[in-house]
């Protein structure tokens, strides 16, 4: 392909980085200041395509040629160029038509490449700006996943537990709460938490929020009634600090403890019934081994100390039986003849723990007709059902205990992460202002780049870049 001589002169005049390309895109000429910016001989970029130089798609580079070669306007943009050495190069450029296509020669242009420090330094802030937003991408996906996480987690309490800030409003209630309460969630955000809990219009002098907000602690209401639903709720209030350390509002944790207190009424009744039944019992047990230790260890419980019933003997042919050696430890009358136990003073009853029906039947044929007896098949299932009674209130205890702590866990990592989360966002904006001073900037082209581009700028996010 000819060349006229002044385009070649034209081109090795100019400063800055500055070759001629065909219509085809193969590179017909280039000045040092091009071969220096690509730390290559000049020479040597001569003969090939540009696009075998260019890092930007190909397509992308035939477009701008093709729109280049039908005007006789300026055109500008930005070519992405790799250096020897593998790096990447982003210039903005100016390209002018020379000779447009004929019938036997193809169009030639002319690239003016600029290498302004302040383009380099609009790349940098651009491409720490899309690393930004990467960034903060990658945050706000792992705060979602936190967040559902944290839902998933505060859903499946078997409480109840609702998220209250100081003006008693509710934000958060999980769906243990909405089915207790026969409410939606739109029902019941927004509302004050005494008008869904309690029915009430303003907090009563019984609210544990109000001791919360007083001290600054966990606060709780054991054993409530509440009218509305007919049933005993113990509420825990728990509070939220800012990061100035002020309370922003509350955790609440509705238990519904309606079924162990109506037990313990039932209970506290029956307590009564026997004490005004009658005088204290006085009983005796006749069988020395474990069963005795353990009906022994029934009668000395805390949770039956009210009940009028004392143990004056035991009975056993086996004075080295646990039992036995028990009752010694806690100076009770033992010997080795039940008959002897017919003698005590005020006996009313006898416990037969042998396992035998032999002696049962011995046992009931001898006493004194004022004496009663109790043989072990009933023992054995009042044994039954005190010890499941105890087992079942200690279950609804460590229950209760594990609830409150995963509450805690989960109000303490969503806290947790994103306190994270927000503090790495803030010290890259701090480290992003630092390396770039403030820049004008001025973007050509008004496609659709050009408005990704301004919404970034704008973005509330990064509105001090």
């Amino acid at each position: 392909m000819i060349i006229p001589n002044e385009y070649v002169d034209f081109v090795r005049l100019i400063g800055d980085p500055t070759f001629m390309v065909e219509g085809s895109g193969v590179i017909v000429s280039a000045n040092p200041a091009f071969g220096q910016a690509l730390q290559q001989d000049e020479q040597r970029l001569v003969g090939q395509r540009l696009s075998e130089l260019a890092v930007d798609p190909a397509h992308k580079i035939r477009r701008s040629l093709r729109f280049c070669s039908r005007t006789r306007d300026p055109i500008f943009g930005a070519l992405s160029l790799r250096k020897a050495d593998g790096a990447i190069l982003k210039f903005p450029f100016r390209a002018m038509l020379l000779r447009p296509r004929t019938n036997h020669l193809s169009a030639l242009m002319a690239f003016q490449l600029e290498r302004s420090t302040q383009f380099i330094a609009l790349n940098k802030k651009i491409s720490d700006l899309a690393r930004e937003i990467h960034q903060r991408q990658e945050i706000e996906k792992a705060l979602r996943q936190s967040e559902k996480s944290w839902r998933d987690s505060f859903n499946a309490l078997e409480d109840v537990m609702l998220i209250v800030n100081e003006d008693y409003t509710v934000e958060k209630i999980n769906s243990k709460g909405l089915e207790l309460f026969g409410k939606t969630e739109e029902e019941v955000i927004g509302k004050k938490c005494f008008q869904v809990v309690h029915g009430t219009d303003q907090p009563d002098e019984f609210c544990p929020f109000k001791e919360t907000l007083k001290t600054g602690k966990p606060a709780l209401t054991r054993d409530r009634y509440e009218r509305p639903f007919n049933k005993y709720f113990t509420i825990k209030s728990s509070p939220i600090f800012n990061e100035v350390g002020k309370i922003a509002g509350f955790v609440d944790l509705v238990s519904d403890v309606t079924e162990r207190k109506r037990a313990q009424e039932a209970l506290q009744m029956r307590r009564k019934q026997l004490l005004e039944s009658g005088p204290t019992r006085n009983v005796a047990i006749v069988g020395g081994g474990p069963g005795c230790k353990a009906i022994m260890d029934i009668i000395f419980a805390e949770t039956l100390s009210q009940l009028p019933m004392k143990l004056i003997g035991v009975a056993s042919r086996n004075p080295k039986a646990v039992g036995y050696l028990y009752a010694q430890q806690e100076r009770i009358y033992t010997t080795t003849q039940y008959r002897d136990l017919y003698k005590l003073k005020d006996l009313d009853m006898i416990i037969e723990l042998t396992g035998s029906d032999e002696v049962a039947h011995e046992i009931a044929r001898t006493k004194p007709k004022h004496i009663r007896l109790m043989d072990h098949v009933a023992a054995l299932l009042f044994w039954d059902v005190f010890h499941i009674e105890e087992e079942r209130i200690a279950g609804l205890r460590r229950i209760e205990a594990e609830r409150i702590a995963a509450q805690r866990r989960i109000e303490a990592e969503r806290i947790a992460v994103r306190k994270r989360a927000e503090e790495a966002l803030q010290m890259r904006r701090e480290q992003l202002f630092e390396e770039v001073p403030e820049r004008n900037v001025a973007i050509v082209g008004g496609g659709p780049g050009c408005k990704a581009i301004m919404d970034i700028i704008f973005a509330e996010t990064l509105s001090q870049l």
